[in-house]
């Protein structure tokens, strides 16, 4: 149904770039099938093995728009050519530690700190980017967690060049779309300060993603609704957090599709 009316066309292409939109945004191209019988044993791995997906025979690209490829070929190239990946990665911030339930986490422009603090603490953030950390040399591993989780640490890398540097770059925090809680556009939580500024707040929104200077080869949104829009009608799919960190430089992104939940409250 979406591929064979341009199968012709496509005959001699070996790599696709696809721009989806609203409900296709989570459907993976890459596991479209030549035919239903190809499906016809689900459970039976013999048949998965040989099933005819779509990625057998072109390489496929998901962008948020066409003009992000005009971004994406215009963008920083891989950090270098070293042998050994540098990881960047922010997340498990410290979270649930005031009472009370976050009807709305701005206030007068920046974000209500004492609303960011009361949301849900993610414990588990905290082994998953260790888990992840333990894949890299040690001495090319740069680590915030908790307390380290904040704006200021990131944006004091980000200055430095020390973000730049990274070959992969990993958030694992709450993600927030834009009309959420308040917001005017998507964000990532981080550890907020103990006041507001324009510098800090604790919330890592997408127009301050977008001028950090990124030169990864692959950044993950290990957060609820990262491939959302930006909150826009008629938005397109992935232009909220993922497009802002390509505009940043990045030349992959994992997002996700799964939900934000009343979960991200603390009771009450």
């Amino acid at each position: 149904m979406l591929i064979a009316p341009v199968e012709e066309p496509l005959a001699n292409v070996r790599h696709m770039f696809v721009v989806a939109d609203g409900p296709l945004t989570a459907l993976p191209f890459q596991l479209l099938v030549d035919a239903p019988e190809d499906l016809a044993a689900t459970n039976d791995p013999d048949v998965l093995r040989q099933t005819n997906w779509l990625i057998r025979k072109v390489a496929l690209t998901t962008l948020p728009s066409v003009e992000s490829l005009a971004a994406l070929r215009g963008a920083n190239p891989p950090a270098d050519t070293r042998t050994t990946s540098r990881l960047f990665a922010m997340g498990a911030p410290d979270l649930g530690v005031t009472a009370g339930t976050a009807s709305a986490l701005t206030r007068g422009g920046l974000a209500d700190v004492d609303a960011v603090r009361a949301l849900t603490p993610l414990p588990g953030t905290m082994r998953e980017l260790r888990e992840m950390a333990s894949a890299f040399a040690t001495d090319h591993t740069d680590l915030r967690m908790g307390a380290a989780a904040t704006e200021t640490a990131l944006k004091s890398a980000d200055r430095s060049g020390a973000l730049a540097a990274a070959d992969v770059v990993v958030f694992a925090t709450h993600g927030l779309v834009s009309g959420e809680l308040g917001l005017s556009e998507p964000a990532l939580v981080l550890t907020p300060p103990a006041t507001s500024s324009s510098e800090d707040d604790g919330l890592l929104t997408a127009s301050e993603i977008s001028v950090l200077d990124l030169r990864a080869n692959w950044v993950v949104l290990s957060a609820c609704n990262t491939a959302a829009g930006d909150g826009q009608p008629d938005a397109d799919g992935l232009s909220g957090l993922a497009r802002a960190f390509l505009l940043a430089g990045a030349r992959a992104m994992l997002v996700s599709h799964w939900p934000w939940c009343a979960t991200m409250l603390p009771p009450g």
